[in-house]
């Protein structure tokens, strides 16, 4: 509106910023974990009920195989665009998440140890993400070297990354000032660790099995083993982000009083 008097107009900022979006923590937290868990389940039922002959009973490697590699249900065409597009949050999300343990993890006073530790954390949280996400780029069909590749550098990464945040939860400022919580999420951690350490030989030893000796059924143990392996992957994500202590807070801020004339 044209000021007529041609007086100056004073714009006077809020007091306080305005809030324009606020997201709890715990929604947040239980979004990031349904993701994966979303994914995981729309990808099975489509190519169980869609595209079974390229699931059950079909040849692979050196035989007939009867059940589908978790990589291989990413791989389908249909499949993947429906992961990708689930999972899209979920890569977006995940270097926040690294961030937030970082710092949750981190003491005032760290020795050089520690903060050792803290990069192999960091760097293995964010290298994980990362070939979780070239995994479904680059299918086992399309080339099976680079993906095993690809395979190996994530579980490397995953490990690396579950085992500095045992250790580093173990001593830090957050366990002494929490002790019972703390306690409890590391007995977890130090379980599925343990789970995962006798899980991955397994999966290494089947999957050449097949491959190089063609032993009966040693596809589907792998399977079996890769599926058991990804759920303890997931559990061990559950208590990182339980420990997470956070609420998303948007606001708007005016710039500093000034005056305009019109």
């Amino acid at each position: 509106m044209w000021n007529m008097d041609r007086q100056p107009l004073i714009f006077t900022p809020l007091k306080s910023p305005a809030k324009l979006v606020e997201i709890s923590g715990k929604t947040l937290k239980r979004f990031t974990l349904f993701l994966p868990v979303g994914a995981l389940i729309a990808i099975f039922l489509v190519a169980v009920v869609f595209m079974r002959d390229a699931v059950v009973g079909y040849e692979w490697g050196c035989r007939l195989v009867y059940l589908p590699a978790i990589s291989r249900l990413l791989n389908l065409r249909a499949t993947r665009i429906i992961f990708e597009f689930i999972m899209g949050p979920f890569f977006l999300l995940s270097p926040g998440v690294v961030l937030l343990n970082y710092k949750q993890l981190r003491n005032p006073r760290d020795n050089h140890i520690r903060i050792t530790t803290l990069c192999v954390m960091v760097t293995s949280g964010i290298l994980q993400n990362i070939f979780l996400l070239a995994l479904t780029f680059v299918g086992e069909r399309e080339d099976g070297n680079l993906h095993t590749i690809f395979f190996c550098i994530f579980i490397v990464s995953t490990y690396l990354y579950f085992l500095s945040q045992t250790v580093l939860l173990k001593s830090s400022d957050y366990a002494r000032k929490n002790i019972e919580k703390a306690q409890q999420n590391l007995r977890w951690k130090r379980r599925l660790l343990a789970v995962l350490s006798i899980l991955l030989p397994f999966v290494f030893s089947l999957f050449f099995a097949h491959f190089l000796h063609c032993v009966p059924y040693s596809y589907e143990l792998f399977c079996l083993s890769e599926y058991a392996t990804v759920a303890t992957i997931f559990a061990f994500h559950v208590t990182t982000v339980d420990l997470l202590q956070f609420d998303v807070l948007l606001v708007h801020r005016n710039y500093k009083p000034h005056r305009v004339k019109m």
